[in-house]
């Protein structure tokens, strides 16, 4: 359908979100002006971008990469960093919760670490990070910058 002066661009808004934008009359929504698209937000009778995405929680990060986040985040020495990369040794406050452990526990626990790869949804992992004191959101932010590395 052709754009005349009776049709004009709407945005259908719900919950502040443009949701659809149709060729219509006023009782669609407000008028819609060029290059408003579905997501844009509309804040005070005004048409906003959409706000940045976070970008998604990688799944599985390698072990080099947890060791080098693990290292800027300053929760291991460098020397820590380089034997848990290069061998998969535990830095020490991951290898105090696995000696918490019983004892065939916590050799699991280390023989898992070892892994050259780590997901996001490993129950080893989280209860490691969150017994350190990372919230998910935290843990999602290592698994995201660690993935940069």
């Amino acid at each position: 359908m052709a754009e005349t002066e009776d049709w004009r661009r709407y945005a259908r808004i719900v919950n502040g979100e443009v949701v659809e934008v149709v060729l219509g009359d006023s009782s669609v929504g407000p008028v819609c002006p060029d290059g408003v698209e579905i997501t844009w937000r509309y804040e005070n009778d005004t048409f906003l971008p959409p706000l940045p995405q976070e970008p998604e929680v990688p799944a599985t990060i390698t072990r080099q990469q947890a060791a080098g986040q693990l290292l800027l985040s300053g929760m291991v020495s460098a020397q820590e960093a380089v034997a848990m990369a290069a061998m998969g040794t535990p830095p020490a406050f991951i290898d105090q919760i696995f000696a918490s452990m019983p004892e065939v526990e916590g050799a699991l626990a280390r023989i898992s670490f070892a892994k050259g790869e780590y997901q996001r949804a490993n129950p080893l992992l989280l209860s490691v990070l969150t017994a350190s004191g990372r919230t998910a959101a935290e843990i999602d932010d290592f698994f995201r910058a660690a993935a940069t590395l």
